[in-house]
């Protein structure tokens, strides 16, 4: 498959790697990438063409499907187009809020069928997977609650390397900045859901402000009979991250040093009583009393993630249905390189993007309003979207309405108008409203029928 990426930042970087050390794709163009990783993309895949100018993009006959980093107007715009005409898309969220251009695109997606794909590299770590497996085999009960903690090195931090000490030293702003929470937040909210359900109220608090940086943020999810999930985001000058899920039979956690994968080392904690064995490629786990056990968790490194991403993309996603979604992760199971025992947290689908996005905006206004924000997934469609703007179109027809009348009382009571003039201007203000409102019978005859009604919520869940 013939691949262009669009726009780019260094996430994208074990994406183009996979690329180029498989014979099956081929990366073409690099299309609005900044000048910091131009050259480090050269020397990966050394025949790409770096461009400029989009316009020629979304008809290009020689590039197959998109890898977007979406982030500036004229990557947005290029994507929206090239949806439009019909390329696959890999759509990476790099931390910037895009609901609209979400939106936009599902929207697409519903017109013409196009595949549009999420990379969420954390749906194929394997720890993640085997922690998803252990869960769902209801060995250790039901989870009381998910706590996910994150260090992160800011985005503005220097990274000085310290000859003396042997290490890489972290100077400037300690201090998180919004895209840092956002891109660290989708991604975790994310396997959040997979691990808990879906969940429907968020409360977030943070201290610091968008113009100076944040010290801490915590973002917790609820929804009815879900076990609550509390995400907290630190700076640091290294990058880590722990996650705890208490059970009846004990707490299973996860510990490691990345920002954005699960590396193979992790510490997974299971005090309870008796024996478990462990089905997912770790081995018999002997367990007595209250202790910790310190193993190292068969999973994918950096590149093997990269790959199942890709062969998820060629082979999987899009528009789905309950067999086709059977079909997509045994196929990519056979293709990548996971092992299939892992294969538990399923492939991410369009519907996910739309979620995280939707936690990922809660958030922040649950920040604002002070209060915890309910989320109401309705499936964004074109029925939805024409109801909503029927809706403002109402609401601004009789405000209008009733600001018309007024002026024309009052034009009235000041003029000697003409009978028939007035008559003729309360016809040309009442009829507009009366013409919308006789539109609105169209609704019961556009109305689907229940069954299928149904059937598209069962897929968008």
């Amino acid at each position: 498959m013939n691949l262009a990426l669009l726009g780019g930042d260094t996430t994208v970087l074990p994406l183009v790697r996979a690329i180029a050390a498989d014979s099956r794709h081929r990366l073409k163009a690099a299309v609005l990438v900044p000048n910091s990783i131009a050259a480090e993309l050269l020397a990966v895949a050394p025949g790409v063409r770096i461009e400029s100018e989009w316009e020629d993009l979304p008809h290009d006959a020689g590039v197959d499907a998109v890898i977007a980093v979406v982030g500036s107007q004229a990557v947005d715009d290029c994507v929206k187009q090239t949806a439009a005409a019909g390329k696959p898309v890999l759509f990476v969220p790099n931390g910037d809020p895009a609901s609209a251009l979400v939106y936009e695109l599902t929207l697409v997606r519903d017109d013409t069928g196009v595949k549009l794909v999420p990379c969420f590299p954390l749906r194929f770590a394997g720890p993640l997977r085997a922690v998803a497996a252990c869960l769902r085999t209801g060995k250790l009960g039901a989870p009381l609650n998910l706590q996910w903690s994150r260090d992160v090195v800011p985005s503005s931090a220097v990274r000085q390397s310290d000859p003396d000490a042997g290490s890489v030293r972290v100077t400037g702003n300690a201090l998180l900045s919004a895209r840092d929470v956002h891109r660290a937040l989708i991604h975790d909210a994310d396997i959040l859901r997979q691990l808990g359900g879906n969940y429907s109220q968020v409360t977030a608090v943070r201290s610091g402000e968008p113009e100076t940086g944040f010290s801490m943020v915590t973002v917790t999810l609820a929804g009815e009979r879900l076990p609550t999930a509390t995400w907290t985001i630190r700076p640091a000058e290294r990058p880590a991250f722990e996650l705890a899920i208490p059970t009846n039979a004990g707490v299973v956690s996860l510990r490691g040093h990345s920002s954005s994968a699960i590396t193979p080392s992790v510490t997974r904690t299971l005090p309870a009583s008796g024996s478990l064995q462990d089905d997912f490629g770790v081995g018999r786990i002997e367990v007595s009393g209250t202790h910790e056990i310190v193993e190292r968790l068969r999973t994918a490194a950096t590149g093997d993630v990269a790959r199942a991403i890709l062969d998820q993309f060629a082979h999987g996603g899009g528009q789905r249905s309950e067999v086709g979604d059977r079909k997509s992760e045994i196929g990519c199971s056979q293709l990548s390189t996971l092992n299939s025992q892992l294969s538990t947290l399923n492939s991410p689908d369009w519907p996910d993007l739309l979620r995280a996005t939707e936690i990922v905006e809660a958030a922040e206004r649950s920040v604002r309003r002070r209060r915890t924000i309910d989320l109401h997934f309705e499936t964004t469609s074109e029925r939805s979207q024409f109801k909503t703007q029927m809706t403002a179109i109402g609401c601004g027809l009789m405000s209008m309405t009733l600001v018309s009348f007024v002026f024309l009382l009052m034009a009235g009571a000041l003029f000697d108008m003409h009978p028939m003039v007035m008559k003729f201007a309360r016809v040309g203000i009442i009829v507009p409203l009366v013409l919308f409102l006789l539109l609105q019978a169209l609704l019961f005859v556009s109305r689907p029928s229940a069954t299928k009604e149904e059937g598209g919520m069962r897929k968008a869940e």
